[in-house]
């Protein structure tokens, strides 16, 4: 399942990448998983660390438990599991998009090093207070319900 999820979650994110560069006029060209930046040597390749994969697992768990204490229907529960599919899958897409970007705006040092991971940490905190977000609106829109 791992190997299977990786290389259409590393393609998605270098799609979205280039999408998010050509919407904000950065010309960028995408060879498969890896994306050419205008200057000397700025290329970057959506490499299978950066697919998603392990988010999507960890948002996955998580939405599971945070699921499974709701005090309300089945329904309610799967909603809140089943948000942390495109919830994971848009937080790694920003992520690779954001990356590039620092790398055309500040340079490629962005894209390795501390700079990288606390910054991927970041987005990773982002879409985990999304996530609580998230189930905080199922409850309140399934008891208004009741």
């Amino acid at each position: 399942l791992y190997y299977s999820l990786t290389a259409p979650m590393q393609a998605f994110a270098a799609k979205c990448a280039v999408l998010g560069l050509n919407i904000i006029g950065v010309p960028v060209m995408a060879q498969g998983n890896i994306l050419h930046l205008p200057g000397e040597g700025k290329t970057l390749e959506v490499v299978e660390a950066c697919s998603g994969i392990r988010s999507l697992y960890a948002f996955l768990s998580l939405g599971a438990l945070l699921g499974y204490f709701m005090p309300i229907a089945f329904f309610g529960r799967a909603v809140v599991f089943l948000a942390t599919i495109p919830l994971a899958i848009a937080a790694n897409a920003f992520r690779v998009w954001s990356t590039a970007v620092g790398a055309h705006l500040i340079g490629m040092h962005v894209t390795t090093g501390v700079f990288h991971e606390a910054f991927g940490f970041m987005v990773f905190a982002v879409a985990l207070v999304l996530l609580f977000l998230i189930r905080k609106g199922v409850l309140n829109l399934w008891r208004s319900a009741s």
